[in-house]
């Protein structure tokens, strides 16, 4: 396989995950906003749109799929690469520069219980032989803020720091979403269902029930929505008391290691435990139903 081949088939794969990305700071908001800067959320929706893998994207490619001019990328792009957030590369291709990573250090470094937490998610994660990740809502995604991996293989979905997965079609955004209001909750699914049709159609009749279990029972069970061959287990962890994020906790293990009823019987009721732990450890967050009043 030659390299122009493997650069196209990456930016194949994220092709649609740099289109929701591109679309999702918009999609709760009131159409008409004057409060909206229009030329600073094309270049923020450009950072966005740098693709997973390291294929980089082109001028063409970001004018297409943001919807702006060529001329505008152009200038957005090249004010990018001089302030640092981007690099062009070779072929015309842009990278996310290393002053990208500044962004988001301020709100992981307030996030203390990323540090704290670590220790007991490694516990976790080497006695489910899986990966444990915390992670919060952004726009229609959850978005991991910590994770340790314990999974080491050659599928595309490996998880990092700042990995974002649609809900509807994870453990962790089920999660996040039922510690939400009802009126908040109800908002998100139905910008889901209006932008992700066929995605909804697919997966949010089990996003709902995903959702009650969390509020029911403690916890949910994804059983491979986003990647085919992982299992994964959910549940709420709590609010910082700031009023400013959600958390939620999920593990995902190798299907061929576990099953639904070791889920639902073994891990589930366990990671419930891990998150009692965690807030007393943490001391900084809200038990997750008692954080809105719900």
């Amino acid at each position: 396989m030659t390299l122009r081949h493997t650069e196209q088939q990456a930016l194949k794969s994220s092709k649609t995950d740099r289109q929701v990305a591109s679309d999702d700071s918009t999609r709760l908001r009131p159409v008409a906003d004057a409060s909206f800067a229009t030329t600073l959320a094309s270049g923020l929706q450009i950072l966005a749109s740098m693709p997973p893998g390291g294929a980089g994207v082109r001028n063409s490619d970001l004018s297409s799929e943001l919807r702006l001019s060529r001329p505008t990328v152009s200038r957005l792009c090249s004010t990018l690469v001089e302030l640092g957030y981007l690099i062009k590369g070779r072929g015309g291709r842009y990278h996310p520069g290393p002053r990208v990573l500044t962004l988001a250090h301020p709100m992981l470094t307030s996030l203390g219980i990323r540090q704290r937490a670590h220790p007991l998610m490694r516990d976790f994660a080497e006695r489910a032989h899986g990966n444990v990740a915390l992670g919060m809502v952004d726009g229609l995604h959850a978005v991991n803020v910590e994770i340790v991996r314990l999974i080491h293989d050659s599928t595309a979905h490996m998880p990092e720091i700042g990995m974002r997965v649609p809900l509807e079609r994870s453990s962790l955004g089920r999660a996040l979403l039922s510690m939400k209001p009802e009126s908040t909750r109800q908002r998100v699914l139905d910008a889901i269902a209006r932008e992700r049709p066929e995605s909804w159609e697919r997966f949010g009749a089990d996003m709902l029930e995903g959702i009650e279990h969390c509020r029911t029972r403690g916890f949910c069970i994804v059983l491979g929505s986003f990647d085919p061959g992982l299992y994964a287990v959910a549940t709420p962890l709590g609010r910082t008391r700031d009023g400013n994020y959600d958390i939620a906790i999920n593990c995902g293990i190798r299907s061929y290691r576990t099953s639904e009823t070791e889920l639902r019987e073994h891990w589930g009721p366990r990671l419930v435990a891990l998150t009692h732990s965690l807030r007393a450890l943490d001391g900084g967050l809200l038990p997750p139903f008692e954080a809105h009043g719900s």
